[in-house]
């Protein structure tokens, strides 16, 4: 599938990104687990690529 088949579907569900979903408060720890777990992956030496 394209991927401009796949912007027209998000934007059909109306689940596209923009920045301002990133002002909604549901978004904020899941985008800091993430952060933190790169952050402990980079300091640990670790990745999850490694695997």
């Amino acid at each position: 599938m394209p991927a401009w088949d796949d912007k027209r579907l998000h934007a059909e569900f109306g689940v596209d990104s923009s920045p301002r979903a990133l002002l909604d408060p549901r978004a904020w720890l899941p985008i800091l687990r993430a952060i933190a777990f790169v952050l402990a992956g980079i300091l640990t030496g670790t990745s999850s690529r490694d695997q």
